[in-house]
C-alpha cells in the first residue's frame, strides 16, 4: 500500500519533496553548528572578560596591598639608619611616623616596636612613660581618631598585653620572619571598615629586632568587587575576596559578612559563594548551573595567596546569547522558507520539458511512430528530447525493414522447404544403396574372417612342430654330452684296471719271493689280476660302443639342426598369412563400420531435410504473426509482403513431407540379403561410431 502510494506521486512533487528535505537537513545543521558555535565563543569570550577583569582586579588589590607593604619596608628601614647615629633617636621617629599617617589617609594607625634593648640602650629611661611599655622599649604608635591624629599613651606591660589582646602582630612575624596580614573592623566617622593590619619584620643580619604595623584602610577591596560585578552582565554575579584563611575581605551578596570566616556562614548562603578552598586557582568551574572562577591575589613577601572569586549564572551568561540563537534561528528559517519557495520554482521549470516527453511517450504507447518532439534547452533534458526523437526516428525505420524483411523470409521459407523435400528425397536413395553396399561387404567379410581361422589354426600347428624339433635337437645334444661323460669315466675304469693288473703282478711277485708264506697271498693276487683284466675287457667293450652311439647322435643332432629353419621359416610364413587375415579382418570391420556411420548418417540427414521442411512451415506461420504484430505501429505507407503463395503451396508441403516420412519408415521398401554364410552383426553400437567424423 505504501509503495504504491509513493509510486503514485508525481516526479516534481518527488523531486520537490526530496530537494526541500536536503536543503533544509543542511541550514538547520548549519544553523545548529552556527548556534553551538556561538554559544561556545560566547562562553569562551565569557570566561576571558571574567578571567580577565579578575587578574587585573587582583593585580590593582595586590598593588596597594604592595605600596603599603614597600612604605611599611621604608620605615623599618630607616629606623635601622637612625638606630647607628648616636644619641637619642626616638622623636626623630615619632615623628616621622607622624607625618607618615597625616599624609595618608587610608591608614588608620602606624606602630612600631623593638624587642626589649635593641633600639637603644634607652629604654631605663622612658620606662613607665606615657606611650610606652613598663620595660621602656621602643614603641610608638600614632592611629587616627576622629581625623585627629592621636598618640597612643597608654603604659601596660608588654607581656600581658600579648597574653590578652592576643599576639600574632607581633609573635607570628619574629618566628617567621615574614609578614602577617589580619583583618578587624573598625567604626570610623560611624560606619564599620575593614581595616587590613600588616605587621612587618625588622630585621638586621638575620636577627629579628621588632616590627612595624600599619593598619590599612581595605575598603577598596569591597568596592573592587562591587565595581566587577557591575560590569558583568548588569550586575547578575556575585565577587568575593578571601583571604588565605577564609575570612572574607570583600563580598557582594552580603557585606556583613566580610571579615567572618567562610565556614562559619549558613549552608543556603554558601552555596551563592565560591570556596576558594575547594577550587583551583585561576580555574573555572561549574556548579549548581554557576559558573566560578577563583583569581589569586599574590602580596609581596607574603607566601599564602588571597583569592578573588567571581560567581555568575549560567542563565545570565546564556541571557545574550539566546538572543543571538533566536535570531540565527528566524534567519534559518526564512533561508529554508526562500530555499523551498526557489526549489518549487526552478523544480516546476525543470520539469516541465519531462512532461512533454511523458505525453509524446503516451503518445508512442498507442503505436503511432509519427510523433514529434520539439525543444529549445541545450541542457541535459534537451539532449535527452533530442535522443528520443532520434530513437523514433530509429524505431520507424526498424519497423519498415522488419515489414520488408518478413515477405523476404517467407519468401526464402519457401525455397528452403523446397530444397529441403529435394535433400530428404535424395538421401532417402542413398539410404537405400548403402544397404545393398554393406550386405555385399558382409559377405566379404565372412569370407576373410574364414580364412584368417585358418590360417591361425595352421599357424598354431607349425608353431608345435617348430616347438617339437627344437626339443629333439636339445635331448640330441644331452644324450652326445652325456656319452662323453661316459667315456671319460670308462677310460677312468679301464686306467683303475690297469692300475690293478699292476698291482696283482707286483703281488705275485712278493708272494713268490715269500715262499711258502706269500702262496695265499699269491693267489689273492692271481684272483686280482683276473678281475682287472676283465674289467679292462668290459671297459673296451662300453668305450666301443659309447663311441658308435656318440656319432649316431652326433649326425642326429646336425639333421634337426638342418630342419630347424625350414620349420621356422614356415611357421614365419604362416604367422605372415595370419597377420594379413587379420589386418583385411580390421580393414573390412572399419569399411563396415563406415558404411553403417555413412547409413546412419544418410538417416539423420532426411530426418534433418524433414525437420527442415516442418521448420519452414513454422517459420512461414511465424512471418505471418511478426507481420500482425508489426501491424501496430504506424509509420504511414508503407508496403507489406503478401503471404497468398505461402497458402497456396501449404497443402504440397505437407504431402511431400507425409509421402517422405512413408517411404523412410516402410521396411519392405529395404532390400533383403540372404546368405547361408555366418557373418558378424554389424549392428555397431555408438561408441564405435563416435571414432568416424559425421557429416
Amino acid at each position: 500500500m505504501e509503495n504504491k502510494l509513493i509510486n503514485s506521486v508525481s516526479l516534481k512533487t518527488k523531486l520537490g519533496l526530496v530537494t526541500a528535505i536536503i536543503v533544509s537537513l543542511t541550514v538547520a545543521i548549519l544553523t545548529t553548528y552556527f548556534v553551538i558555535n556561538s554559544r561556545n565563543n560566547a562562553i569562551k569570550s565569557t570566561k576571558k572578560q571574567i578571567e580577565l577583569m579578575a587578574k587585573n582586579s587582583a593585580l590593582t588589590i595586590a598593588k596597594k596591598v604592595d605600596e603599603t607593604l614597600l612604605k611599611m619596608q621604608l620605615h623599618a628601614d630607616y629606623s635601622l639608619m637612625i638606630r647607628q647615629i648616636p644619641g637619642n633617636k626616638r622623636e626623630i621617629l615619632t615623628q616621622f611616623l607622624k607625618k607618615e599617617l597625616i599624609n595618608n589617609s587610608a591608614f588608620q594607625g602606624i606602630t612600631m616596636t623593638y624587642g626589649h634593648g635593641l633600639f637603644d640602650k634607652l629604654d631605663t629611661l622612658y620606662a613607665g612613660k606615657p606611650g610606652y611599655y613598663t620595660d621602656g622599649r621602643l614603641n610608638v604608635y600614632w592611629y587616627r581618631n576622629n581625623n585627629q591624629i592621636t598618640y597612643y599613651t597608654d603604659i601596660v606591660n608588654f607581656e600581658e598585653e600579648l597574653k590578652s589582646a592576643g599576639g600574632e602582630w607581633w609573635e607570628i612575624p619574629r618566628d617567621t620572619k615574614k609578614t602577617y596580614i589580619a583583618m578587624t573592623i573598625y567604626t570610623v566617622g560611624g560606619k564599620n571598615i575593614l581595616m587590613l593590619s600588616l605587621s612587618l619584620p625588622i630585621i638586621e643580619d638575620s636577627k629579628f629586632l621588632g616590627v612595624v604595623c600599619f593598619d590599612y584602610q581595605s575598603d577598596f577591596m569591597q568596592q573592587e568587587a562591587q565595581s566587577i560585578k557591575k560590569e558583568l552582565f548588569e550586575g547578575q554575579s556575585e565577587v568575593t575576596v578571601v583571604s588565605d584563611n577564609g575570612i572574607f575581605a570583600a563580598n557582594t551578596l552580603n557585606d556583613t559578612l566580610i571579615n567572618k570566616n567562610i565556614k562559619e556562614i549558613s549552608s543556603g548562603q554558601s552555596k551563592k559563594m565560591s570556596d576558594n578552598t575547594n577550587a583551583e586557582k585561576d580555574n573555572f568551574r561549574t556548579e549548581n548551573d554557576t559558573l566560578y572562577l577563583s583569581t589569586p591575589i599574590q602580596f609581596a613577601k607574603y607566601d599564602n595567596p588571597w583569592a578573588i572569586n567571581i560567581a555568575i549564572p549560567y542563565r545570565a551568561i546564556m541571557s545574550e546569547v539566546n538572543a543571538q540563537l533566536f535570531i540565527q534561528t528566524f534567519v534559518g528559517i526564512m533561508l529554508i522558507f526562500i530555499s523551498v519557495v526557489l526549489i518549487v520554482f526552478f523544480i516546476t521549470r525543470l520539469i516541465k520539458p519531462l512532461s512533454n516527453l511523458t505525453d509524446a511517450t503516451k503518445i508512442l504507447a498507442t503505436g503511432d511512430l509519427q510523433v514529434n518532439i520539439q525543444t529549445s534547452q541545450n541542457d541535459e533534458i534537451g539532449i535527452l528530447a533530442g535522443a528520443f526523437q532520434i530513437m523514433i526516428s530509429k524505431l520507424r525505420e526498424i519497423v519498415t525493414g522488419i515489414h520488408q524483411g518478413a515477405a523476404q523470409i517467407a519468401s526464402g521459407s519457401l525455397q528452403v522447404s523446397s530444397s529441403a523435400q529435394s535433400i530428404s528425397q535424395g538421401a532417402s536413395e542413398q539410404a537405400a544403396a548403402t544397404e545393398q553396399v554393406t550386405a555385399s561387404i558382409e559377405q566379404v567379410f565372412t569370407s576373410i574372417n574364414q580364412n584368417t581361422e585358418n590360417a591361425g589354426q595352421a599357424q598354431q600347428i607349425a608353431k608345435k612342430a617348430e616347438l617339437g624339433i627344437i626339443e629333439s635337437q636339445k635331448a640330441a645334444n644331452t644324450a652326445i654330452e652325456a656319452m662323453k661323460k661316459i667315456a671319460e669315466k670308462t677310460s677312468i675304469i679301464t686306467e683303475i684296471a690297469q692300475k690293478t693288473n699292476i698291482l696283482a703282478i707286483n703281488a705275485a711277485i712278493e708272494a713268490a719271493r715269500a715262499g711258502s708264506f706269500g702262496k695265499g697271498f699269491g693267489i689273492v693276487a692271481a684272483e686280482v689280476r683276473n678281475l682287472a683284466e676283465s674289467s679292462q675287457l668290459a671297459a673296451s667293450e662300453i668305450v666301443q660302443l659309447s663311441e658308435e652311439s656318440l656319432s649316431l647322435s652326433e649326425i642326429s643332432g646336425k639333421i634337426l639342426l638342418s630342419l630347424v629353419p625350414d620349420v621356422q621359416k614356415t611357421s614365419q610364413i604362416v604367422e605372415e598369412i595370419a597377420s594379413a587375415s587379420m589386418e583385411q579382418n580390421s580393414g573390412v570391420k572399419q569399411i563396415s563400420m563406415a558404411v553403417h556411420q555413412l547409413n546412419t548418417v544418410t538417416l539423420q540427414n532426411s530426418a534433418t531435410s524433414e525437420e527442415l521442411a516442418s521448420s519452414s512451415e513454422e517459420l512461414v506461420a511465424q512471418a505471418e504473426a511478426l507481420k500482425e504484430a508489426i501491424a501496430f505501429f504506424s509509420v504511414g505507407n508503407t508496403s507489406v509482403f503478401s503471404i497468398e503463395t505461402v497458402e497456396k503451396n501449404d497443402n504440397y508441403l505437407k504431402n511431400e513431407i507425409s509421402k517422405q516420412k512413408t517411404i523412410l519408415k516402410d521396411d519392405s521398401n529395404k532390400p533383403s540379403i540372404k546368405s547361408n554364410i555366418q557373418g558378424f552383426n554389424l549392428n555397431l553400437d555408438s561408441k564405435m561410431e563416435d571414432e568416424f567424423e559425421a557429416f
